[in-house]
């Protein structure tokens, strides 16, 4: 079978789209994860009139579940709603706190009438509530930036992105690929080893599910590294933290393995204060960037075309 690439329609942006955020990290309504997909949705060229809404305002995670301020009236304006990813608490799915809150979000949401892109913990929780697929836990945490193969270029949502794509991963669990496929989920990015980083429902739009992070800034994975050295120096962990995969330049290379040698001989939260951050973020490149913004502006697309009535 021959694959026909995706050509895009020429029509005008429609005005006004709502595009809602579900912070789920429980850092206040303008929380660092809920500025990242603000900031990646807002840099669409030439760019609808995007107006950006906080249906969830925050989760507490320390919470009890369920009991946080949901708006769940607005998500009926709302042209599309993102939803965050988070850091897992647990073992679980079902015992973290934001379980019940993504089950109303995909609840809400199962008959199609809005389209929502739910990333990294969310998107678990989302496969598996939707389509009974299990989360499982990988041997060691995936962090770093990889490359994935565009597995389906027939996509709307992959038009312009190249035949490969990288992506941040900070991740401790996985859906297996071979369950996508046997469910009806469709893998557009994905190596040849079964690791995926996006993927869409059986339409091809209203569900988006990202394992990755595209609307990663430059130097998160490298905040969060920091925050893991923390936890080691403090004692919250047992074992050093590895470097991300293909993200410091040599130089950082060099002088983190060589704070991580006395980090390891002597354990001490004041070493932290020597912490190599400002080398290791000088020869830092977003280069997954473009292409984060050209399959969230595909995205975009698609939903003008579907407000402005033009068929999917």
């Amino acid at each position: 079978m021959t694959l026909t690439r995706y050509q895009p329609r020429r029509y005008r942006p429609a005005a006004g789209l709502r595009i809602g955020i579900a912070d789920l990290m429980g850092a206040g309504a303008r929380g660092v994860a809920y500025r990242m997909f603000a900031d990646l949705v807002a840099s669409r060229r030439p760019a609808p009139e995007v107006r950006l809404f906080d249906p969830l305002q925050a989760v507490p995670r320390a919470s009890t579940p369920g009991s946080a301020r949901i708006g769940w009236r607005d998500l009926a304006g709302l042209d599309a709603l993102v939803v965050t990813g988070a850091e897992p608490t647990t073992a679980h799915l079902e015992a973290d706190s934001t379980w019940p809150v993504i089950t109303r979000i995909v609840e809400s949401t199962a008959a199609g009438s809005l389209p929502v892109v739910f990333s990294c913990l969310s998107a678990h929780a989302a496969l598996r509530i939707r389509y009974r697929l299990p989360r499982s836990p990988l041997v060691g945490k995936r962090c770093g930036v990889f490359e994935y193969p565009v597995t389906d270029p027939t996509s709307s949502l992959m038009a312009g992105a190249g035949p490969i794509v990288t992506a941040p991963q900070s991740r401790w669990n996985t859906v297996a690929l071979d369950d996508l496929v046997r469910t009806g989920i469709r893998p557009l990015a994905a190596t040849a080893d079964g690791d995926w980083h996006i993927a869409v429902g059986p339409d091809g739009l209203r569900e988006v599910f990202l394992q990755g992070h595209p609307e990663y800034g430059t130097d998160m994975l490298l905040r969060e590294y920091r925050r893991d050295v923390r936890r080691f120096l403090e004692g919250q962990t047992a074992r050093y933290p590895a470097l991300p995969a293909n993200y410091f330049d040599a130089a950082a290379v060099t002088a983190l393995e060589e704070f991580q040698s006395r980090a390891v001989r002597r354990r001490d939260i004041r070493l932290l204060e020597s912490f190599p951050g400002t080398l290791a973020a000088a020869g830092l490149r977003d280069g997954w960037r473009p292409a984060a913004r050209t399959i969230f502006g595909n995205w975009l697309d698609q939903i003008a075309l579907r407000k402005n009535g033009v068929s999917m």
